[in-house]
């Protein structure tokens, strides 16, 4: 592990988010997005942990299916950074299995759809994706119901294994 990786974090900035699961995971990777923008090599992030790699790609996630749904997530080319990635996997071992198993039948309906979902599309094309490809509405209500309890399971995983995340000060 690269100490020059993991971000330093206050514990008055910690203690400020103990109780907010979302916000708390937003404190880790907003220190990440801080270390990869303040590297004019751009090579940070290349060093960093896979505990790392898995917060932000979960984060991304997160954001887009939350505030557009998976449409969204593809069309501001996260597909292959979620689908192809062993993201499911590790939120699966750190216990949000129900996060997991979304990602994992979405992965399904991307992968049949991928050339009509990534193909180059003006913004009416887009917004009829979301008519056309009604595929992912039911995963998104799943989403929706249980994120607020996923994200406290994330949070706990962060703090049980809190030094492969940030160093505390």
């Amino acid at each position: 592990m690269n100490p020059e990786t993991l971000p330093t974090i206050s514990r008055t900035d910690l203690d400020a988010v103990i109780d907010k699961p979302l916000e708390f995971i937003f404190l880790f990777v907003e220190k990440y997005y801080h270390l990869i923008s303040s590297d004019p090599s751009g090579q940070i992030q290349q060093q960093f942990t896979l505990d790392q790699n898995i917060l932000m790609a979960f984060s991304a996630f997160d954001d887009q299916v939350s505030n557009g749904g998976f449409i969204q997530l593809i069309e501001n080319g996260y597909g292959t950074y979620i689908f192809d990635s062993p993201l499911s996997e590790y939120l699966n071992e750190w216990g949000a299995i129900e996060t997991a198993r979304i990602i994992d039948e979405a992965r399904v309906i991307y992968h049949h759809k991928k050339e009509i979902l990534e193909r180059e599309k003006t913004l009416e094309e887009f917004a009829k994706l979301y008519q056309e490809h009604k595929d992912f509405e039911v995963l998104e209500d799943q989403y929706d119901k249980i994120i607020t309890a996923e994200r406290a399971i994330i949070k706990d995983h962060i703090k049980q294994n809190i030094n492969r995340f940030a160093i505390i000060s």
